[in-house]
């Protein structure tokens, strides 16, 4: 949808899912280096991978989640969405202007 009520977002969820936003830090110092854009750095093949996605209605509150993520069975990250600074209605609004 386009411009999207916080109060009406989550009407448009149909289900969450991880995702892992990855860099090529080697890629984007050299082209940083050479002032190039190092966008490049995060359009790599496997540059974002996605875990499966919950079907919304059953996740009772998006907002009290823990998300980890493990590397060869050794954890590396821990958090929850409850330390998220914009929750998802206003992420929703403001993206759904763009």
């Amino acid at each position: 949808g386009k411009a999207i009520k916080a109060s009406d977002a989550m009407k448009h969820v149909g289900g969450y899912c991880v995702a892992l936003d990855m860099t090529a830090r080697d890629w984007q110092e050299a082209a940083k280096k050479r002032g190039l854009p190092w966008t490049q750095a995060k359009g790599f093949d496997t540059s974002c991978p996605l875990g499966a996605v919950i079907p919304a209605g059953r996740v009772e509150d998006p907002h009290a989640l823990t998300l980890w993520c493990t590397v060869n069975g050794e954890q590396r990250q821990r958090g929850s969405t409850g330390d998220m600074l914009v929750k998802i209605p206003e992420l929703i609004e403001v993206c759904s202007r763009v």
